[in-house]
C-alpha cells in the first residue's frame, strides 16, 4: 500500500456546501488544486510528499529538503517547483 501527500501553503476558501440535511465541510482555490496535483504528482516522482516553494519557505529547518524538479501541472500556466524531505 502506497500514499502520496501534496502540501501548499496560501489562501483557500472554505465553508460548507449543500443543504441543512446533507452539509459537507470542503476547500476551493488555487492552493487546494496545487495540492492535489502535487499529490497525484508523487507517483511520477516515487516520493511520499510533495510540497510547494511557499510551504518550504515556511519550515523552520528547510535545509532538510531537496528539490525534485520544476513540474509542469495540470491547470497550471507556469512550472512549479516541488520538494520533499532529504
Amino acid at each position: 500500500l502506497r500514499i502520496g501527500f501534496g502540501i501548499a501553503t496560501g489562501e483557500v476558501v472554505a465553508g460548507y456546501t449543500g443543504t441543512q440535511h446533507r452539509a459537507t465541510y470542503t476547500c476551493i482555490g488555487k492552493t487546494v488544486n496545487l495540492a492535489a496535483r502535487l499529490e497525484a504528482h508523487t507517483k511520477v516522482a516515487g516520493c511520499e510528499i510533495l510540497f510547494d516553494q511557499t510551504t518550504r519557505t515556511s519550515l523552520l529547518d528547510a535545509s532538510k529538503t531537496r528539490e525534485i524538479a520544476d513540474v509542469r501541472l495540470k491547470g497550471f500556466a507556469e512550472s512549479v517547483s516541488a520538494f520533499t524531505f532529504a
